[in-house]
């Protein structure tokens, strides 16, 4: 699945500077994970996305940071007036 990220998250890199993880407009490869659920409540938890970040590595991030290909699609259709 493909999805579009609403934000930016980066992480100081030992050597100096800064590695951007996400940058928010960029579409990524990723899938929503099964059902967890809360230990302490036993309540469903949020809807997340694993995602393979620009690093290449793969994390988990809540689903409403990220907008999947159906909504990016609507929206520019919305916004061309069809």
């Amino acid at each position: 699945m493909i999805c579009q990220s609403k934000i930016d998250v980066s992480i100081t890199n030992p050597f100096g500077g800064i590695d951007n993880i996400l940058i928010m407009g960029k579409m990524y490869e990723c899938e929503l994970t099964p059902t967890l659920y809360d230990p302490t409540t036993l309540n469903p938890a949020k809807p997340s996305y694993v995602v393979k970040c620009e690093d290449g590595k793969f994390r988990r991030y809540n689903a409403e940071h990220f907008r999947d290909i159906q909504e990016v699609r609507e929206g520019k259709l919305k916004e061309l007036g069809i």
